[in-house]
């Protein structure tokens, strides 16, 4: 699958494509508009070359991100602080620098030979990222793959969506973006985050792309005014999202189980949890409201991707899988036959159902030999009403080896005495602890009010945590 596939599959679609500031924008003029602006891309020679362009999600930017693609060009997806260090790397153009063409002039865009169309840098802490190569193939049958594994009974409820996830990760632009208007979504789109709550009940959105920890803040968020104001959650909940959102789609880390109940219980929404990773365009699998809880979604529904376990390791095959790492001196995670190693730890069950663990290079290994994916427990943790987030670790107390529980408090308990609210949390961890086996109980906790550190993906930088 190829641009010219997504291109065809909306060509069929003659309603509002995208809605921005009272604005409705219908396909027809979104595939003008890319198609002229490809025509001007590629009458620039640009084919085959790298181009920067926007980090804000916007008309103009779907518009600018199709088009470069469609001109046989290369999209680089960079925040601005790295961009610099980029352009030392590799030749990149400004699309802003593309001069307009003779209208006259236009393009057979059928015989362009597409290969690499995005370029984009995984998330780094200390070092420069490092820039994975994305194929046309890969990008396109991965929203393909999307339209497989997302639950059909969704896309049916699904009219609008607000897309809010950042467009320097895969996930932002292939699941948030482009996979609603490859099935007929109606992208309405916000012009700043702080205007999400005016959006909601603006546009009544029936489907919503989050990551965790969106999710967990809105539960938390919709579970404190209920508690403080006497209110039904679901009426809490309907206020807040405009009263359609029917499903949401999580991606980017795993949701406890007590979430996605809380949501599909006590809101009547589904939070249905999904895996992906940059390297796999990002979707690999998405959940159904019929999925064992836990699971993100089956595996091996099509011919875009494949996935196995190998040594507890999750490995994925097929057409969404990268091209490599754009520099030489990054080891390739890619074997001789094509599986891709995630690094990520996992299961399959006797039905085809993926169950992440966690990641690989996260595992604690303790003195006795038992290995600890720190994740489930960071789960369990951040059910409890009063953390926030929650990091574990271990370290050595006199001569053993403990687990150690790092919880950010949530801004409402900030203000309680700290000495009363470490006997609350303590009584908690025991009753926890009291579930788990010995070498999984928690001995040590620490209260924190800061947020954790984080990376530009919003992903916790662990060791900086612990040693900082």
């Amino acid at each position: 699958m190829n641009i010219l596939n997504f291109m065809d599959q909306i060509m069929q679609y003659d309603g509002v494509a995208v809605e921005c500031d009272d604005i409705k924008i219908d396909y027809k003029k979104l595939i003008r508009d890319i198609y002229d602006k490809a025509n001007i891309i590629y009458q620039n020679d640009m084919n085959g070359k790298n181009i920067f362009i926007s980090n804000k999600l916007s008309y103009q930017w779907i518009v600018e991100y199709l088009a470069t693609i469609l001109a046989g060009a290369t999209v680089v997806i960079a925040e601005e602080y790295i961009r610099p260090k980029i352009r030392e790397e590799i030749e990149v153009y400004d699309i802003e620098a593309i001069e307009k063409v003779s209208e006259e002039t236009k393009t057979d865009f059928s015989d362009i030979e597409y290969k690499i169309s995005t370029i984009i840098y995984t998330s780094g802490t200390t070092s420069l990222p490092k820039p994975v190569l994305l194929s046309c193939d890969s990008i396109f049958s991965d929203i393909a793959h999307c339209s497989n594994v997302i639950d059909s009974e969704v896309i049916e409820n699904a009219y609008k969506t607000i897309p809010i996830l950042p467009i320097f990760h895969m996930f932002g632009i292939t699941a948030n973006v482009l996979t609603p208007l490859y099935l007929g979504i109606r992208l309405c789109l916000v012009d700043d985050i702080k205007n999400l709550d005016k959006a909601l009940i603006k546009y009544k959105p029936g489907i919503m792309f989050f990551v965790p920890m969106i999710a967990k803040g809105i539960l938390k968020k919709i579970n404190f005014i209920s508690k403080t104001q006497g209110l039904d959650k679901k009426q809490v909940a309907a206020k807040i999202f405009g009263g359609n959102l029917r499903n949401i789609i999580c991606g980017g880390a795993s949701l406890g189980g007590d979430v996605i109940e809380s949501y599909r219980n006590n809101l009547g929404i589904n939070l249905l949890n999904g895996y992906g990773i940059t390297e796999c365009s990002p979707v690999v699998s998405c959940a159904s409201k019929r999925s064992p809880l836990g699971s993100v979604g089956k595996v091996n529904v099509d011919e875009y991707c494949k996935v196995k376990i190998e040594d507890g390791l999750i490995k994925i095959k097929g057409n969404i899988v990268m091209n490599g790492y754009g520099r030489d001196n990054v080891e390739s995670q890619i074997d001789s036959e094509g599986w891709f190693n995630t690094l990520d730890n996992g299961y399959i069950d006797d039905d085809n159902n993926l169950f992440i663990t966690g990641r690989d290079s996260n595992l604690i290994v303790l003195d006795d030999g038992n290995n600890i994916s720190p994740e489930e427990l960071e789960l369990m943790l951040e059910s409890f009403e009063e953390v926030k987030e929650a990091l574990i670790h271990d370290e050595k107390l006199g001569k053993n080896q403990v687990l150690v529980a790092e919880l950010v408090l949530e801004e409402s308990y900030q203000n309680i005495d700290k000495m009363n609210l470490k006997d609350i949390i303590g009584h908690e961890i025991e009753e926890l602890n009291s579930k788990l086996p010995n070498y999984k109980k928690i001995r040590k906790f620490n209260l924190r009010l800061d947020d954790f550190k984080k990376n530009r993906l919003g992903k916790i930088i662990r060791k900086e945590v612990v040693h900082g």
